[in-house]
């Protein structure tokens, strides 16, 4: 019988959306506390910081679309794009709810390039499982 694509929800803790929110969530805390250390500790100029913050989003973007599309098995540009998708209404969440900022680039190409990374991720991810 087919699986719907939203049934793989059902896996608890195994689920592919669990695993790659705890992906890309937890690498954006680990790479933002040593880019925090490098900048307090190090001659690194505070300019990079939005360079760095670019580059840390990407890969843990990357890395959760390959988590999820690994643990699902199949459809991975659509469930990595999906994460990507996700993790932009979380952090437009945040930014709206905790500090309200409005979105300093656009929101639209944000989405798009989130999809992207998060669907190449998951491309890769489901052609890496043994």
């Amino acid at each position: 019988m087919k699986e719907a694509l939203f049934d793989t929800a059902k896996k608890g803790w195994q689920s592919p959306w669990l695993v790659g929110q705890c992906w890309i969530w937890g690498i954006i805390l680990f790479c933002s506390f040593l880019a925090a250390l490098g900048l307090r500790y190090t001659s690194l100029p505070s300019d990079n910081v939005t360079a760095i913050s670019y580059i840390v989003n990407a890969g843990a973007l990357f890395a959760g679309g390959l988590a999820s599309g690994r643990r699902a098995g199949r459809k991975g540009w659509m469930i990595g794009g999906i994460q990507g998708v996700l993790f932009v209404l979380l952090v437009w969440l945040l930014s709206f709810l905790a500090f309200d900022a409005a979105p300093t680039i656009n929101p639209l190409a944000f989405l798009c390039f989130a999809f992207a990374v998060g669907g190449l991720g998951g491309m890769i991810g489901v052609n890496t499982k043994p």
